[in-house]
């Protein structure tokens, strides 16, 4: 396949300024019925909350591409077809941190037209990530909305864009809203506690069932007073119901406990121990049981980590790794695990990577100061119109 662009792009902060309330909630699009309440309120909590100073940024964009592509549905050899392909994407990005609020929004309509099919359509993007602080450091509120297009099969047609027309690809839409309560326990131990509600839905019900999700999560962890020996403790379950009542739903709880143990102050041990009781259908060995992993971690600067574990689950052995290493000017990552995970929790982890933490990392060799960074990569994200997020993939859907 071959492909030619012709892309135009224009943005302007419209406004930037500091404000004791909340913003205007029609300051945020809303697409039909694809955006839920939970992006509302969010918005309007703030108005609740004692006046404090936030800083609220508005930032519109426009790009405009015209694209001809020599096989607009991505057919076999022989059945190809060509087409002059016009897109408009407006963008709207809003951004708000204060002392008890972050909010980053991003939507990204997208109007193509197709020349030669005669036809027009809009698809809609989005990702909205919010916190509310309504007692300090100690009741919060997260929430989260994104919309985005995803192929569906590895086994078909990969599209690289919104372009090109095939069968293969969908929109999914997810919504998460999670109170958080946390206490910290003298200088002992710090305790967190989260409950969070969650829905996933697509255009195809090929790619993936629509669900919804009530989640409990606890943990303990160590506090000040440990310094050569950390510990943790954990408990989580989620039950996961589907729409289609064909479908069995899932029940799936792990109960959990892990130390750190310095040899020297670089270096330590890890070891982790628990059990899970998952309800998921498989066809071989039952899906619960105990586990355990321990390894080496090694810090011989405060800007590289290394740490690695090996262990044993209901899946068989288990492996990680985990190693990272900063230079003035770069960030070098290598992981490496082995889990089981769902085409679910990959949109509602989500599958998205933090622009502002991408570029926190990287600015850290040149810039220490934690304020003065902070106001860089605000200012560096504004000067560069970037969302908040950068998209990655999902490499597949599957409903099993």
């Amino acid at each position: 396949m071959a492909r030619a662009t012709v892309l135009a792009t224009a943005h302007t902060n419209i406004l930037q300024r500091r404000s004791a309330g909340a913003p205007p909630g029609a300051c945020f699009p809303n697409p039909a019925r694809h955006l839920s309440s939970i992006l509302f309120a969010v918005l309007s909590v703030p108005l609740a909350l004692p006046a404090s100073a936030a800083k609220w940024e508005i930032l519109p964009t426009f790009s405009a591409e015209e694209t001809y592509t020599d096989n607009l549905r991505l057919s076999a050899s022989g059945l190809e077809r060509s087409d002059w392909v016009t897109s408009l994407s407006p963008r709207l990005s809003i951004r708000g941190s204060g002392d008890r609020l972050r909010l980053d929004a991003d939507y990204r309509p997208q109007l193509l037209y197709y020349a030669g099919e005669g036809k027009s359509t809009v698809l809609h993007s989005y990702n909205a990530d919010g916190t509310i602080e309504f007692v300090k450091k100690t009741l919060f509120l997260d929430a989260r909305l994104t919309q985005s297009q995803q192929n569906i099969s590895l086994l078909g047609p990969l599209a690289e864009s919104n372009i090109n027309l095939t069968e293969n690809r969908t929109s999914v839409r997810s919504s998460f809203i999670s109170p958080v309560l946390r206490h910290d326990f003298g200088l002992d131990a710090k305790g967190e506690a989260r409950f969070s509600y969650s829905r996933l839905e697509a255009d195809s019900f090929i790619a993936v069932f629509d669900s919804q999700a009530t989640a409990i999560d606890l943990k303990m962890t160590s506090g000040p007073t440990f310094k050569q020996f950390t510990w943790y403790a954990a408990y989580n379950r989620e039950r996961i119901d589907y729409d289609q009542a064909q479908v069995q739903n899932i029940v799936t709880q792990k109960i959990s406990a892990g130390v750190k143990s310095l040899i020297t102050p670089q270096a330590g041990l890890l070891a982790n121990v628990g059990y899970e009781d998952n309800s998921y259908p498989t066809i071989g060995t039952a899906p619960k049981g105990a586990f355990w992993n321990a390894g080496p971690e090694w810090n011989p600067t405060p800007r590289t980590r290394f740490a690695a574990t090996i262990g044993k689950r209901y899946l068989g052995t288990t492996r990680s790794l985990d190693f990272s290493h900063r230079t003035r000017l770069t960030v070098w990552s290598v992981n490496y695990s082995e889990d089981i995970t769902t085409t679910r929790s990959q949109f509602l982890i989500p599958t998205t990577a933090d622009t502002a933490a991408f570029l926190d990392a990287l600015f850290l060799s040149s810039i220490p100061d934690l304020a003065a960074r902070q106001s860089a990569v605000n200012a560096f994200i504004s000067r560069n119109g970037l969302s908040s997020s950068l998209d990655l993939p999902v490499n597949f859907f599957t409903n099993v």
